[in-house]
Order: C-alpha cells, then structure tokens, then sequence
C-alpha cells in the first residue's frame, strides 16, 4: 500500500487531456485513507484495471522526429541583399594570365596560367604546391568527381583539345588529352560529362571519348563561361555583357543584362539555392544574381582588391567563393548568407 501510494504522488500525467474545450496537464496525487490499513492486511488483490480505447474525433499527428532538414522554396529563400563576403585568405602568384580557377574537395586550389601551358596548385594555407604542365593552353578549368580529375580547356589555341589531369599527390600526375574539333573556352562538369562555351556554336556537352552535342544553341563569342545547377545551365557573353539561364533543352528561363551594374562579365558559378555569381572584368566588380535573376548585389568592387577579375568558383561543400584577377591574385571568401 505504501508503495502504490508513493508511485502515485509522484507520478505526473503530462499528456493530452481534452474536455471540449481545453488542453491541459493534470497532476494525479492519492492520499490512503488510515482506517484503510485495518482491512488491508491480507488483502493481495483489490481488482483487475482493464484499458480499453476506442477511436477518437479528434486527428492529432506529430511530426517525424527523424526529418532535420526542411526544404525552402526559391520563392521563400532569402533576399541576395542578405549575402556578405568575409576575407579568408589571399594566394598570390596564380599566374601571369589567369583566366579559370577551382576549388578541389580537400581545399586545394589550381589556377590555369594560359600561355605557359601550366595549371599551379595551392595548398588551403595559400602556399604553391606545385605546377603541372597541359597539352596546349590552360584557359578554363573544372573538377571532375568522378574520376578524381581536372579538366582544362585550351581555348582558342591551334591545338584543340581538353587536358585530363589527375593529382592525387603530386608524384602521382597523371595526363592525358581528348582532341576535340572546336575551340572551347569555359567549362563546368555535370556528372561525367563536360558542359563547354563553344565560340560562336553555343554551349556543348562532351562525353571523355571526344563525342560532343549541342545542348544550347547560342552565338557565345570566344571567351564565354558557362555554369550548372540542377537541371539548368548558365552561361555570360561579354559582348553583349548578359547573363543567361537556360534548360538542358537550350529553352532560356531568363537573362540578365544590365550595364550599369556588371560590364563584361567573364566567370560564372552557382551555390546550392541557385544563387549565381559572377565576375565583371570591365567593371572590376563581383555580383550575385537571386536565383529567378530578378535580384542583385554587388559583393565586390575595385576597392576591394580587385583588378581585372576574370573567374571564380563557389564550393558548395564549405560555402567559399574564389575569385582571382586576370593575373597575379586571388581571394578565398567565406560566404555568409
């Protein structure tokens, strides 16, 4: 009996306790009666307690403990005017002609120097690693995650072709070119295909046995960058100083051109809300484009280190933007959203 009436006291019923018109917890408490224990002796049993349910009017559901992250709608995201850049770290001595940038999954840097045929390798600290040599002119870079690679376009120098570079270590370099007939010029990776600005033929797909197709007919003059997301494609002119957003079909989901703010824009990459990003070489400047391209802001200017930017990568895995000058420097930046 001492037993029941101790667990009883302190035995709290917090739960759902609906009378119509309220919800509220109750606290259950029982006191013995003392003319009780005259009877109790040898009494071991004082009945059977049945629970019997039946369905209920009311639809409560409880959400699932296990779900951690909620998907926001575009239209719900955050304004771009909330996205800041904060200076992590300046790497100097990228090259003479820097025209593309990347950034590997262990934080290592690589930076394309065209004319001397070389893609220069930082260490995340911003020391050299080491330099290795490509198959014709180094313009445009990209990872490939697949097979562990890099991938450089050669512009448009005589020898067409796409250098394969594989580091690993740096006593572990191994190379190798796909000959393609056309003269490309920025690159991005979609799974193991290649996405590449083609001068004056649009944008084309390459498979790494040279086969390539046009996916977006567009006369993108030589120098243009291209970028993905998802289903969608990105790719700037700086002839015509616009930025365009297009599907897999080459069907344009909207463009963006607007001189007072970004002239000539040269390197393109997109985060993980869509977000795009892109370096305007005339304008020494770098905007960030709201997913639908109906927003901008300007994150850097000429102030602000900049001189003749020409490219920059957005790492999704840390949210950190690289931009680099045509020559000579680049910045890691944190980016806070």
């Amino acid at each position: 009996m001492k037993q029941l009436e101790d667990e009883v006291s302190v035995r709290k019923f917090s739960g759902l306790m609906v009378d119509k018109e309220q919800f509220q917890d109750r606290d259950l408490s029982y006191d013995v009666t003392a003319a009780i224990h005259k009877f109790v002796k040898d009494i071991h049993s004082f009945g059977v307690v049945t629970l019997t349910t039946k369905p209920s009017h009311i639809d409560l559901k409880r959400k699932k403990t296990k779900q951690v992250h909620i998907q926001v709608p575009h239209s719900l995201s955050k304004s771009v005017n909330s996205i800041k850049l904060k200076l992590k770290l300046i790497v100097d001595s990228t090259g003479k002609d820097t025209w593309g940038c990347c950034v590997l999954p262990d934080g290592r840097m690589a930076f394309p120097d065209y004319y001397n045929r070389t893609v220069r390798v930082f260490e995340t600290d911003g020391k050299t690693s080491f330099d290795i040599k490509t198959y014709s002119n180094a313009c445009d870079i990209a990872y490939i995650n697949e097979n562990n690679k890099l991938a450089v376009t050669s512009g448009g120098q005589h020898l067409q072709s796409i250098s394969l570079l594989g580091i690993k270590h740096k006593q572990n370099i191994i190379s190798e070119k796909i000959l393609v007939n056309n003269s490309y010029y920025g690159i991005a990776v979609k799974d193991t295909k290649m996405i590449c600005s083609t001068a004056d033929k649009g944008i084309q797909s390459i498979k790494q046995s040279g086969k390539s197709k046009i996916i977006v007919l567009e006369n993108v003059p030589y120098g243009g960058y291209v970028a993905t997301f998802g289903d969608k494609i990105y790719h700037t002119n700086h002839k015509t100083h616009s930025i365009k957003c297009s599907d897999k079909k080459g069907e344009k989901h909207w463009a963006f051109e607007n001189v007072c703010v970004l002239k000539e824009p040269r390197g393109i990459s997109v985060d993980n809300d869509g977000n795009v990003f892109v370096v305007g070489n005339e304008s020494n400047n770098v905007v960030v484009l709201s997913a639908d391209g109906k927003q901008h802001k300007e994150l850097l200017k000429a102030s602000e280190n900049l001189l003749y930017p020409y490219t920059l990568d957005y790492n999704r895995s840390t949210n950190e933007l690289l931009v680099a000058n045509a020559s000579g420097k680049a910045m890691l930046f944190t980016v806070d959203y």
